[in-house]
């Protein structure tokens, strides 16, 4: 059995990971299992109810503290207190289960536990954490990437997970960032020879620490959330920060919740709780930046010299322009 490390709690798992995850000790938080059964009898599917997705296509069973994700014709995951148990339907590639594992199962499992989780990107400035929140091609993989190269530390990637109580931290996630090719050849040299996230995906991921830039290993408390909003055509290129309004803000949070339309009933009144004093502890801010790799050292600048003390701005109001 190994342990690993990461997002606060401590991973067992027998299961052979590709991931360079960091080392953990016992006792385990939470064990990762591979089942040849399925996890939940019959008897228990027929007391349990549907709290997410929409069946016959993926959705989120419950039963009493227990969930089950079923996948039609994928895979059955029971997640319980302390143990994640995965049944394929068919025989199941290591990256398929692998991703489950690192995304949407722990992404579940974390929520039980009370701790929000979002689809973002986090890199350490200054001695705090900045996070980026995105969906899958938002700009949030590039904009950590460039701004490691200005000397920053990568501290998760995809899944990043708050800490609950304050003053909100993040720990430390997966050292690997995961990239589109183009991506890869501006800042890690040839995308092909670094490992596919996925046999069917063109992403590919890098280890930070190993074959480029930096981690950062410990916690880190969270100083900023932005969401990034590439320049398009004609539009202005400076690089500007403005404050979201608390509503929007909150909403943005909801809306990059990792796993936002599984997450049961019952927590959804404590996460909206939570994002509600996040947004007033801690600024969310609109990140308005020109597009093109060549110009990302101008953003991670911009960046850096907010982190080292800019002052909060008002909502609605830039924190600070840069000339593109």
């Amino acid at each position: 059995m190994a342990f690993y490390r990461l997002h606060g709690v401590t991973l067992a798992t027998d299961v052979p990971l590709r991931a360079l995850l960091p080392p953990g000790r016992p006792p385990a938080d939470v064990t990762f299992i591979l089942a040849e059964v399925a996890p939940w009898p019959a008897a228990v599917w027929s007391a349990a109810r549907c709290v997410g997705g929409a069946p016959p296509h993926t959705a989120l069973w419950q039963s009493g503290a227990a969930l089950c994700l079923r996948e039609p014709g994928v895979a059955d995951a029971y997640i319980g207190t302390d143990t994640i148990v995965y049944h394929p339907s068919t025989p199941a590639s290591q990256a398929v289960i692998e991703l489950r594992l690192l995304g949407p199962l722990l992404s579940l499992w974390l929520d039980r536990r009370g701790v929000a989780n979002l689809h973002a990107a986090a890199v350490v400035l200054a001695g705090r954490a900045h996070m980026f929140l995105a969906t899958n091609g938002g700009g949030k993989s590039s904009l950590a990437a460039g701004l490691v190269a200005a000397g920053a530390s990568l501290l998760s990637d995809d899944l990043v997970a708050l800490s609950p109580t304050a003053p909100v931290q993040i720990a430390p996630g997966s050292p690997q960032l995961r990239f589109w090719p183009d991506t890869g050849d501006h800042f890690f040299g040839d995308h092909r020879s670094f490992p596919l996230v996925h046999p069917n995906y063109t992403k590919r991921w890098v280890t930070f620490g190993r074959d480029w830039g930096r981690w950062s290993a410990s916690p880190a408390p969270l100083a900023a959330i932005y969401l990034p909003e590439r320049a398009g055509p004609g539009e202005q290129s400076e690089t500007r920060l403005a404050q979201l309004p608390p509503r929007a803000a909150v909403l943005a949070l909801i809306r990059h919740t990792f796993s936002a339309r599984f997450l049961p009933t019952d927590l959804q009144a404590d996460r909206l709780a939570f994002f509600t004093q996040l947004v007033g502890e801690i600024p969310i801010l609109r990140l308005h930046y020109p597009g093109g790799y060549d110009r990302l050292p101008i953003v991670a600048q911009a960046l850096l010299r907010s982190a080292e003390g800019a002052t909060r701005p008002h909502e609605g109001e830039p924190a600070r322009e840069t000339a593109g």
